[in-house]
Order: structure tokens, then sequence, then C-alpha cells
């Protein structure tokens, strides 16, 4: 069952849909807000001069966030989404947390990260954690990275029939619906 169908069968279903996607509105905003606020802290921990124009800053980030999503609205947007969803953030994203969890468990050293967290907790965490972070959660994201790699195929992508492209985009050559352009002998 959808959604649009269990929503319709339940007493009062135009206030449920609209506690529902207010309730997503304001999930996608907090997610927004929260991804945001880690990139400014730290790219003004990095450059302290732009904390005294914080707020240009922000503006300056935003409106950059807002012209990167403009080609997500478009009739093509959703081949946009489509692209980015399946070749760019999953790759990314684990090699990103693997490369963190090398550095952080090999470079910096479990042992230094072990009594960095018996700091803050009060207890060392326990030899399983640290052979997990040391050895079994890279050896198990690059095999996930491995997995998740695309084929060496282009990206499928599908072309939509002009009727879908808008009201005129069809009839922009002055063939009618139903008619068919005679071919012409020169």
């Amino acid at each position: 069952m959808a959604y649009p169908e269990a929503i319709g069968t339940l007493r009062g279903s135009v206030f449920w849909a609209i506690l529902f996607f207010i309730m997503l509105i304001t999930l996608g905003l907090d997610s927004t807000y929260g991804g945001l606020e880690a990139i400014i802290t730290g790219i003004l921990d990095e450059f302290p001069k732009l904390q005294r124009r914080r707020e240009l800053f922000v503006l300056g980030l935003i409106v950059y966030c807002f012209i990167g999503g403009l080609a997500t609205t478009t009739y093509g947007g959703f081949y946009v989404l489509n692209l980015l969803d399946q070749h760019g953030a999953p790759i990314s994203l684990l090699f990103i947390v693997c490369v963190e969890g090398v550095a952080l468990c090999w470079f910096y050293g479990h042992k230094r990260f072990s009594a960095d967290v018996k700091k803050m907790l009060g207890f060392a965490p326990g030899p399983y954690w640290q052979i997990c972070w040391t050895f079994i959660s890279p050896v198990f994201l690059m095999r996930f990275m491995k997995i998740s790699q695309p084929e060496e195929l282009p990206p499928h992508v599908e072309v939509l029939p002009l009727e879908l492209l808008g009201s005129g985009a069809g009839k922009a050559d002055g063939v009618e619906d139903n008619q068919q352009q005679e071919p012409t002998a020169v």
C-alpha cells in the first residue's frame, strides 16, 4: 500500500497529509542546517579572518548551494539527481570514511585515540573496539567501495517524449500531433 492510499483511508486524511509533509519539510531543513553549520564552522575555524564577516560568508555559501541545486529543478533534474545518487555519493562517502578511519587509527594511533576516549567518557574502549577501528572497519569499507563501484558503462539516460517537455514544445516544428510531415523532393 502506498502512502496516498494509506492516508486516504484515515479519518481527517487532509490533516494527516499536511502534518506528514510539514514533518518532511522540517526534517529536510534540519538536515540542511546541520550540514551547512558543519561546513561553516570548519571553514571559519580554518580561516579566522572570515569570522568578522560571518553573515556575508554564510550568505555566499547559501547562494552557492542554491545555484548548485538549480540543475535539479529543471526538466532534466531527475537525471542529474539520479546521476549524483548512483555515481557520486556512495563511492566518495565510503572513501572519505575509510581514509578518516585509517588516518585516525594508523597515523594518530589507536592507543592515543583510546586515551582520548577515556578522557571524555571516563573509561577506555576495550580491545574489541580497537581491533575493529584498526583492522576490520577499513577492510570492510574497502570491500564495500569495490562492490559499489559502477560498471564501466556510461549512465543510462532515457529520452523524454516531446509531449512531456511542455505544452508547445512538441509543435515547435509546425507539425500537429496526428499529422506526419510529408517528405518533399528537391
